[in-house]
């Protein structure tokens, strides 16, 4: 989830040129609600929202969609992000893919959710990223593409995100998508499982059952 704190950074970019009260009626907005109140921030971002700030629109979604200061509304929720996200915004975006790939607030919907995910991903949004490599992963919404997935599971998993690796050690073991290589598998299962994550760690032991000694010796040079 993006963080109130990374919009606000955002939004001072954004309002280089513009007027310094607009930026100062958001930061009360963003104030107001780490503060828990709700009432305020919800004012304050709907007046910033209803004058097109995407910013605004994708905080205002966020509170729709988590029931503060008003009660929990994913059809709201939805017509702001995707006010936000025409206008660009990742963050709405993604969480507007994620939206139509749960039926929440939207007719469930996998085309669009691809849809909204690659927009996302193509701005460096890392859970679209490996959302999007998913649905290449099961052909959902896309047509099935191993190379495909493993594009996008690669680029998230650079970025640290323990599934993704997992997915990325997962498809190196069974040879989807790229040559099968146990080593590879290894490297990213064991930076997952680093992560805590079981299934990695489940994964891990899976390959290291499979490898050779040549193997064994070769995955502790990385």
């Amino acid at each position: 989830m993006i963080s109130f704190v990374s919009k606000i950074l955002a939004t001072i970019t954004l309002f280089l040129g513009c007027s310094l009260f607009a930026l100062a009626d958001y930061k009360t907005a963003v104030n107001a609600h780490n503060r828990g109140d709700y009432a305020t921030a919800l004012r304050e971002f709907k007046a910033l929202a209803d004058k097109g700030d995407p910013n605004s629109q994708f905080n205002l979604g966020q509170m729709y969609a988590s029931g503060k200061g008003v009660p929990i509304s994913y059809e709201a929720a939805a017509s702001w992000f995707l006010k936000a996200a025409t206008q660009g915004d990742a963050g709405a975006q993604s969480f507007l893919g994620q939206m139509y790939f749960s039926g929440q607030g939207v007719p469930q919907n996998y085309q669009s959710a691809a849809m909204f995910w690659r927009k996302a991903a193509e701005q460096d949004d890392t859970p679209a990223q490996f959302n999007l490599g998913s649905l290449y992963l099961n052909g959902q919404g896309v047509t099935q593409s191993y190379k495909e997935a493993l594009v996008w599971f690669d680029k998230a998993a650079r970025k640290g995100f323990a599934m993704a690796q997992n997915n990325l050690g997962f498809m190196y073991a069974n040879g989807y998508g790229v040559s099968q290589n146990y080593v590879q598998a290894y490297v990213w299962a064991s930076r997952a499982a680093a992560q805590g994550l079981n299934q990695a760690i489940q994964l891990r032991n899976d390959v290291v059952a499979r490898m050779t000694p040549f193997k064994l010796l070769k995955r502790n040079a990385y």
